[in-house]
């Protein structure tokens, strides 16, 4: 069922042979994970991401696989025991007959987000589309008896069951929810983000609905989630730790992380405010409903920026680069025929600078006259100046160590010619990657680049080569000199070519490639050219550009499983048509703008991007977080000093009310409220055995106390979620703060189990 999300890269023309190997390698991986219903978010996650699982399951197989790996025989082990033949065909009617959601033009849903929002994310309902595809399934599996056995097989008799449960549970529930889900999140300095899930309700019974698929979800365990209804809204009570809660009123629904986040974004919806799309965030976004939309993601990365924790080493690399005047990023994917499939956009606050500075204004790319039609992927980017960038580059680099271009300074002295002036000042900025095999011993590959004054660069090579430990041939060929280098390799020599033609420098994985280059430039048969190449440029776009990418994904996929086993992948790449993906970019003042009319190309992007900056952001506030808890720590040791030598009958205080502020009098200072404390932290609810949270953090101590007077105490510091940090940190009498990195602590330490923990610097 969930191959409907190959419906969004993989075209009609695509053979049953190549749509039964990716649907066999994606169960394989599915299958091993399994798909119980174990809670809410996984039911979230399935309906959500059903557009593009499969797709990035299938490709992670064997994209990530590194070209000099030797080729295992255990995939091919495990496909065998899929009936790939049927499981294709039946990839191939879902593919034709399920539905899926139309683009929309409705944002009612963005007018009710709160002004603080600074992360949004618009998706369809796939509810239906989910229950068409079940249906499929069914259908196909009773009719096809391989298929069948299968699925009854040992090894599926638990998890087919789970996986039709799952998908059916979730497109059930999807059917009370309106045709929009919205992710949206704000920060808050002081605790982590906030982020909360939103759609409207379209018919009453979604909350007994819930509790039916959590209860069987849970199979008798505690639930991960609660649900909850307005009137139950009112006397609920954060739990600890804190628990996934749902909150179903006769208008919305709302999932958030806790209690807390829920309900004050009901309160805000009660408000009936809608100051964000008066924002100039709000605004952009609802610009990016205009003409439809399927998907809609984007984020204020000036906000984030400006209150999100970031080190003071790397705000100053954020500044250094230029990336500190980012503004906002948007993507938008929709879904209709004829246009572009996607665009996305980065705009800055003011003019590009720095790295960020260092992407050209849009120019012909010349150097794709020089890539073959062949190609299984070719990138190809324009940029400012070379040796400027160059320069930055040693700007950077000097900025945190003085000597770290020493060493370069001395081999160039040394070798007598000068990087920057001698080759890259020399360059036009224009460079082109061309990959067009994967052979294990030496892929095939091109690299072209504009030449301002070829015979300076030359100049530069032959004094480098006579110093190289290489064989080098030269020859000619109308009017072209190529040069073949034969680079010295304890396994196997490795044979390069270079030439200079008509203002490129092309240079390749062998003469031939070098010879093949120049060929197709000059007889007009090369990848710019191609009809194939340019149908697949999104409508109104060229090659007009300042970057371009360029993937040919099911020829890929054929190379890399020819790796794994040669008479697979040769049967399955025979008669297989081209799927050319296309991304072009655009760059101006302040702006970078791309278009694609590539799903695979889209959402991998996608997935990349948020797999490099969430986690650096939640990385940033999880520092934040610990910081401050450390921080915490050290103040509360210090204030049991003061109360030790304040109140000696007493010894240490039992906890953090008797070091606060009495809430009656605050300038009162006694035994029970020793004004030691900030009120916000030490609060008089605070007492022995019950934890206070700060940043992120919850804090309790536990004291020894025999005959009334405390001898001894642990502080303990631990996060309120695995999410909001990983360390544990505790103090003793001894004034050391500790810390352990462990899961959250449920329950306080022994002054014994604290001293065993390492001490933080």
């Amino acid at each position: 069922m969930l191959s409907i999300g190959h419906r969004l890269s993989c075209k009609s023309a695509i053979t049953g042979r190549y749509c039964a190997l990716r649907m066999s390698v994606a169960i394989l991986n599915l299958s091993r994970t399994g798909y119980a219903m174990n809670r809410l978010t996984s039911s979230m996650r399935r309906l959500t991401g059903v557009v593009v699982l499969l797709f990035l399951v299938s490709i992670s197989v064997f994209a990530q696989r590194k070209t000099n790996e030797a080729p295992s025989a255990e995939p091919m082990k495990q496909l065998a025991k899929y009936p790939t033949n049927d499981l294709g065909e039946v990839y191939i009617r879902l593919q034709k007959d399920v539905v899926l959601p139309t683009p929309r033009q409705e944002r009612r849903l963005l007018t009710l987000l709160p002004q603080s929002t600074v992360f949004y994310a618009a998706i369809p309902n796939y509810g239906d589309a989910a229950k068409q595809a079940l249906k499929i399934f069914r259908e196909e599996r009773e009719s096809r008896p391989a298929l069948r056995e299968w699925w009854h097989s040992p090894e599926m008799a638990k998890k087919g069951p789970q996986f039709e449960m799952g998908i059916e549970a979730a497109s059930n529930l999807a059917q009370y929810i309106g045709d929009e889900i919205v992710i949206a999140g704000s920060l808050n300095q002081s605790k982590p983000p906030n982020v909360v899930l939103l759609a409207e309700i379209r018919k009453p019974g979604l909350k007994p609905a819930l509790d039916f698929a959590i209860q069987v979800a849970s199979a008798g365990s505690k639930p991960a989630v609660r649900v909850l209804d307005k009137s139950e809204l009112l006397s609920a009570t954060e739990s600890t730790p804190r628990q996934l809660t749902v909150l179903v009123r006769p208008d919305f629904v709302i999932a958030g992380p806790d209690l807390e986040t829920v309900r004050n974004f009901s309160r805000h919806l009660d408000t009936g405010k809608h100051e964000f799309v008066s924002t100039e965030f709000g605004e952009r976004l609802q610009q990016s409903y205009k003409g439809g939309a399927a998907v809609i993601a984007g984020a204020d990365l000036q906000t984030i920026l400006s209150q999100a924790p970031i080190p003071p080493q790397q705000s100053q690399m954020l500044q250094q680069t230029g990336f500190a005047d980012m503004k906002y990023a948007v993507w938008k994917h929709r879904g209709l025929p004829g246009q572009p499939s996607s665009e996305g956009e980065l705009s800055f606050t003011r003019p590009r600078r720095g790295l960020a500075s260092w992407l050209a204004s849009p120019r012909d790319l010349g150097s794709l006259d020089f890539a073959s039609p062949q190609a299984i992927l070719v990138a190809s980017i324009g940029l400012k100046n070379l040796g400027s960038i160059f320069d930055e580059i040693q700007a950077f680099a000097t900025a945190a160590n003085p000597n770290a271009f020493a060493q370069m300074d001395q081999m160039q002295q040394g070798l007598g010619i000068n990087l920057k002036d001698d080759v890259l000042s020399q360059l036009g900025g224009e460079i082109t990657l061309e990959i067009d095999s994967l052979e294990k011993e030496q892929p095939a590959w091109r690299a072209i680049l504009q030449v301002n004054d070829a015979a300076r660069v030359q100049q530069t090579f032959t004094k480098l080569l006579a110093m190289a430990p290489m064989r080098a041939q030269v020859s000619q060929e109308d009017g072209i000199t190529y040069h073949s280098l034969t680079v010295p390799s304890q396994a196997k020599p490795m044979q390069i070519g270079y030439a200079f033609a008509d203002g490129y420098l092309i240079i390749g994985s062998s003469d031939a490639s070098v010879r093949d280059a120049v060929r197709i430039h000059r007889q007009g048969g090369s990848l710019a050219k191609s009809p194939n190449f340019l149908a697949s440029l999104p409508p109104g776009h060229s090659t007009r550009a300042s970057a371009l990418y360029y993937q040919d994904v099911l020829k890929l996929m054929g190379m890399q499983l020819s790796r794994l086993s040669p008479e697979l992948g040769n049967s399955i790449f025979q008669g297989l048509a081209s799927s050319p993906a296309v991304t072009v970019a655009y760059a101006d003042e302040t702006t970078i703008r791309g278009a694609s009319m590539s799903q695979a190309v889209d959402l991998s992007t996608i997935l990349v991007a948020g797999a490099v900056a969430l986690p650096n952001l939640l990385r940033a506030k999880n520092s934040a977080n610990e910081a401050s808890a450390a921080a915490s720590l050290r103040t509360m040791v210090t204030a049991q000093v003061t109360y030790q030598e304040t109140y000696p009958a007493r010894g240490y205080a039992k906890d953090l009310a008797s070091l606060g502020v009495d809430p009656a009098q605050s300038n009162a200072v006694t035994p029970k409220h020793a004004g030691l404390i900030d009120f916000n932290f030490a609060k008089p609810n605070c007492t022995a055995g019950t934890w206070c949270e700060k940043s992120g953090y919850k804090f309790t101590f536990s004291p020894v106390c025999p005959k009334l007077m405390c001898q001894e105490f642990v502080a303990v510091a631990t996060p309120v979620a695995a999410a909001a940090g990983t360390k544990n940190f505790c103090a003793t009498s001894d004034g050391v703060v500790r810390f352990k990195v462990e899961a959250p602590l449920t329950a306080p330490l022994l002054a014994s189990q604290c001293r065993a923990w390492q001490p933080l610097e």
